[in-house]
């Protein structure tokens, strides 16, 4: 029988003997269960050019297009990430995944904030249009025949 390992709740098996089918896990989930010494013996190399909180954001960033691509959308995950580059917050790096491409084009890190609120700003817009012209829009009140009454 396998040793089971907890972490906040989960259980998560070691690697199943051969024979066995083993089960599909995503990035998130090997993430999770790698110890965090062995994260920072894999990334020593951009985890020792962090020096500011900018630097340790970009960095996270940048694990996650490389590496990681699904630690957004997993709050544990994020969180981890946050503690390996030296951050508190998982917000930082839940639901943030369109940086690492925008980086990649050279952006700095406000820049890409910037471009990224902008394009959720338009998509609110969009949306708001959308529902402005669904209340505009009346629709035609047919009102019933009234029914004869019989005396």
């Amino acid at each position: 029988m396998p040793i089971e390992t907890f972490t906040r709740y989960r259980s998560i098996r070691p690697d199943m003997p051969r024979g066995r089918k083993q089960l599909q896990r995503n990035d998130a989930e090997d993430f999770l269960t790698t110890p965090i010494y062995r994260l920072v013996d894999r990334h020593r190399a951009i985890l020792e050019k962090i020096g500011t909180r900018e630097d340790a954001e970009y960095s996270g960033h940048m694990l996650i297009g490389e590496f990681y691509p699904d630690i957004p959308g997993s709050r544990a995950a994020s969180g981890k990430l946050a503690a390996l580059v030296g951050l508190t917050d998982y917000m930082d790096f839940y639901c943030a995944r369109d940086y690492y491409s925008l980086l990649q084009e050279g952006k700095t890190l406000g820049e890409a904030r910037r471009t990224l609120a902008q394009q959720r700003d338009r998509g609110f817009e969009k949306l708001g249009g959308l529902l402005a012209s669904k209340k505009n829009t009346t629709r035609e009140i047919r009102s019933r025949p009234a029914a004869k009454r019989r005396t």
